[in-house]
């Protein structure tokens, strides 16, 4: 969450990370597709942002049931449950924490973004903890 609140600055803002990912991505598709425009390349960099929203809140999730589960403090059910509260709960912190700089903005919309990272932890957990009590 520290990590995330780090992210959640000016420091990893659009305009700071358009330096660096639309260079790499976009010398790679301009190798592939000749002609695409810069307009593709800046949705690519949207995307490749609101992926690493998913991601970090299906890592979140993921660490939240890790320590629920080595702590043996509530069942399987109710730390699946608890895990994704904490974690929507917290996209909503670290999106109004973003209404106080000055390069972000605090929207629903992302809120919903990483509830799909969520979703996705949440997902991947119950194929785990099927498969582990398959044995």
């Amino acid at each position: 969450m520290a990590c995330q609140f780090l992210f959640s600055t000016d420091l990893l803002a659009a305009k700071n990370t358009r330096g660096v990912i639309e260079p790499v991505a976009g010398g790679i598709l301009r190798k592939i597709f000749p002609f695409i425009s810069d307009y593709t390349i800046w949705m690519v960099h949207v995307a490749i942002r609101k992926l690493g929203h998913v991601t970090e809140f299906a890592v979140l999730t993921g660490l939240w049931l890790i320590a629920f589960d080595k702590s043996k403090s509530i069942a399987w059910r109710g730390a699946l449950a608890t895990a994704g509260l904490l974690s929507i709960l917290y996209a909503g912190l670290d999106e109004w924490h973003q209404t106080f700089t000055r390069e972000r903005t605090g929207r629903l919309a992302d809120v919903v973004v990483d509830g799909i990272g969520v979703a996705a932890g949440l997902v991947c957990a119950l194929l785990w903890y099927s498969k582990r009590n398959q044995k």
